[in-house]
């Protein structure tokens, strides 16, 4: 804080052009919101979540974090929000808000969403068993390097008819990122 106070910054926070005093980040001194905003919001929320040499994990101020990166419509913060959800890390557990979470941020194109939306289907978790939308999502999420969405889709392919695998296969190339 002293740095702060007699002008001397620490070299990081003049290369990034952001400051963090305990966690929170300062507004830009127009008081706008800079473009971009919600990645360096995703990151904080991982910060508090997995912790640092500095400071031990807390999920709460991480939902937060991911809840305003989420309120922007950002996917990777929409799927960090809908993770907490689902394992009740932060918040209280509700599978149906993580559902609707993973869809929109799998609508988006975000792999990590895609492969939990496709692994939900695969399974049965928290809505109908559907083997074909699970493909469907498992493939777009291995289109985009998810090597465990790869391999759960390769899996899931042994027990789906040619037919299916085709129908499944359709969905994956029509579909487009919204």
């Amino acid at each position: 804080m002293k740095a702060l106070l007699s002008g001397r910054l620490p070299l990081p926070a003049l290369l990034t052009g952001s400051l963090l005093i305990a966690g929170c980040a300062l507004p830009k001194a127009d008081g706008k919101k800079a473009p971009g905003d919600a990645a360096p919001q995703v990151r904080l929320g991982d910060r508090c979540f997995y912790g640092t040499w500095l400071a031990g994990s807390d999920p709460e101020k991480a939902v937060a974090w991911y809840r305003k990166a989420a309120q922007q419509g950002d996917a990777r913060g929409l799927t960090r929000l809908g993770l907490c959800y689902a394992y009740g890390d932060g918040v209280a557990k509700n599978h149906a808000e993580a559902l609707a979470l993973f869809r929109k941020a799998a609508e988006q194109g975000d792999s990590e969403a895609q492969y939990r939306l496709g692994r939900c289907y695969a399974k049965g978790d928290w809505l109908p068993k559907n083997p074909i939308l699970a493909y469907k999502w498992l493939n777009l999420a291995a289109g985009s390097g998810n090597e465990p969405a790869k391999e759960e889709r390769d899996d899931l392919a042994w027990n789906m008819s040619a037919s299916q695998i085709a129908k499944a296969q359709r969905l994956s190339l029509e579909w487009k990122p919204q």
